[in-house]
C-alpha cells in the first residue's frame, strides 16, 4: 500500500490512522471508520479543529478512551458518512507506540498522516497472509479481545489453542472487574466503544455480572455508531482540545459546565460536563473558594464607589462582572476590582460571571498591572488599613 483510499478527504496532521482501516485497506474490504492517533497535543487540536470546522462533523460519543464523530460532509465508497474516532487515552508519537495497545498483530498496521508512510508490525501481512490471529498480552482490555475473535471468526480468521489460553491468561493475570464501570470498560476495550450496561440499580457481583451479560442484545464492535446523541451539540473545538492540555486548574461547577479559574479569576476554559466522562493529560481539582475575582467599569461621571462598598447592577436583578481584565474595552470608564461569593454565581459566560446580590469592590484598577497584582494590591490596602 502506498496511499490512502481516494475517499479518505481528511489532512489530520500530526496523527496517524491506525487499526482497523489498514486492515481493511490490505484486505481490499469496505472501511467500517477511522481511528486517529495524535502524536500530541497539536495532533488533537488539527484533527478536532478539521472534524468540526471543515467537515461539518457532529460528536456521537464521548468515551474515556475516544471521541467519536459523524462526518457530514466526507462519505465512503458506499454513500454513507464516515465515522472517525479520535483516540484521548494517550498521545502516540510513533506507530509502535500504537501497536503496544493493540490486541491482535493483523491490526497493527499505521499510516502517518506526516509523512505519508505506512508502518506494520513484522507478523502483520504474513498473519493476514495466513489468516491467524496472533494475541498481544500487552493489551489493555482483554476481555474485549476475547469478544473480539467472534468479529475475526465471521472474517475467516482463526485462532489457535494456545493464542486463545494466552487470552484467557491475560484476563486472569489482570484480574476480573470489580465494578460496572470495570466491566463496562472492559467490554468496550481500548478502541473507545462505549458500553453502558442496564443493571437496574442492581448492585454488582460476580453472579450479577453474568446474568447481565446472558440478557445482552447488542454487538459492542458497533454499539457506539447506532448512537445519536445531541448532549454534545454545544461543544466547540476548543471546548475539546483546550480540555487535554497538561496543567492542573482549579474548578467550580455551573449549570453543568466546569469553570476554570486561577488566580481567583475564570479563564477561557469552560468545559460541558459530559467531557469528564473523556481521559488524557487534563488533571482537574475540584475546590470551593469562598469568593473569586472579576472586574467591573463605570462611567467617570457616575461612578461613585469606594473600596469596600457594594457594587450592583443599575439595570437588572443580577449583575453582570467581566472575567478578566482583557475584557475591559472601554478605556474612558473607571475600573473596579471586584469579588463576589461563590453561591451567588448564577451563569458563566466565556466573557462575564452573572451573579444575584452584590459584589464588593476591592480596589480601583487600570490597565499598567496585571490581576495577580490588582489581587495584591487590594490585601495589602486591606492588611494595612
Amino acid at each position: 500500500m502506498t496511499r490512502m483510499p481516494k475517499e479518505f478527504e481528511f489532512k489530520f496532521e500530526g496523527c496517524y490512522i491506525a487499526g482497523g482501516a489498514i486492515l481493511s485497506l490490505a484486505t481490499k474490504n469496505d472501511i467500517a471508520d477511522y481511528d486517529v492517533y495524535p502524536k500530541n497535543l497539536q495532533g488533537l487540536t488539527n484533527a478536532v479543529y478539521e472534524l468540526m470546522n471543515d467537515f461539518g462533523s457532529h460528536i456521537v460519543n464521548i468515551s474515556d478512551r475516544a471521541i467519536t464523530f459523524r462526518v457530514n460532509d466526507s462519505k465512503n465508497r458506499n454513500g454513507e458518512r464516515n465515522i472517525v474516532q479520535i483516540m484521548t487515552f494517550d498521545w502516540f508519537p510513533t506507530a509502535e507506540s500504537i501497536f503496544d495497545f493493540f490486541d491482535y498483530t493483523v491490526c497493527m498496521g499505521a499510516f502517518d498522516c506526516d509523512s505519508k508512510q505506512y508502518a506494520f508490525h513484522p507478523d502483520f501481512y504474513p498473519d493476514i497472509a495466513s489468516k491467524t490471529l496472533r494475541f498481544n498480552p500487552k493489551t489493555r482490555y482483554p476481555l474485549a479481545s476475547l469478544l473480539r475473535t467472534t468479529k475475526y471468526r465471521a472474517k475467516g480468521f482463526h485462532i489457535g489453542k494456545f493464542e486463545f489460553t494466552k487470552i484467557a491468561m491475560a484476563v486472569a493475570n489482570g484480574g476480573l472487574p470489580n465494578s460496572w464501570s470495570e466491566l463496562e470498560a472492559s467490554l468496550g476495550g481500548v478502541y473507545g466503544r462505549q458500553i453502558t450496561l442496564n443493571v437496574d440499580d442492581r448492585e454488582y457481583s460476580y453472579d450479577a455480572a453474568l446474568e447481565v451479560l446472558s440478557n445482552l442484545d447488542f454487538d459492542p464492535e458497533v454499539y457506539v455508531l447506532r448512537e445519536d446523541n445531541s448532549r454534545y451539540s454545544d461543544l466547540t473545538d476548543t471546548d475539546i482540545t483546550n480540555y487535554f492540555v497538561d496543567e492542573t486548574l482549579d474548578y467550580i461547577e455551573v449549570n453543568d459546565h466546569i469553570n476554570c479559574f486561577v488566580n481567583g479569576f475564570f479563564i477561557g476554559e469552560r468545559f460541558s460536563k459530559d467531557l469528564t466522562d473523556a481521559s488524557g493529560p487534563r488533571k482537574f481539582t475540584k475546590v470551593t473558594p469562598s469568593r473569586l475575582f472579576g472586574y467591573v467599569s463605570e462611567s467617570p461621571t457616575t461612578a461613585t464607589y469606594k473600596v469596600g462598598s457594594s457594587y450592583r447592577s443599575q439595570w437588572a436583578s443580577y449583575t453582570n462582572i467581566t472575567r478578566t481584565k482583557s475584557e475591559l474595552k472601554n478605556n474612558n470608564h473607571k475600573w473596579f476590582l471586584v469579588s463576589f461569593p461563590v453561591e451567588n454565581i448564577s451563569n458563566v459566560t466565556y466573557r462575564d460571571v452573572r451573579i444575584s446580590g452584590t459584589a464588593r469592590i476591592e480596589s480601583e484598577v487600570d490597565n499598567t498591572t496585571t490581576e495577580v497584582e490588582d489581587i495584591h494590591g487590594a490585601l495589602d490596602a486591606i492588611i494595612c488599613a
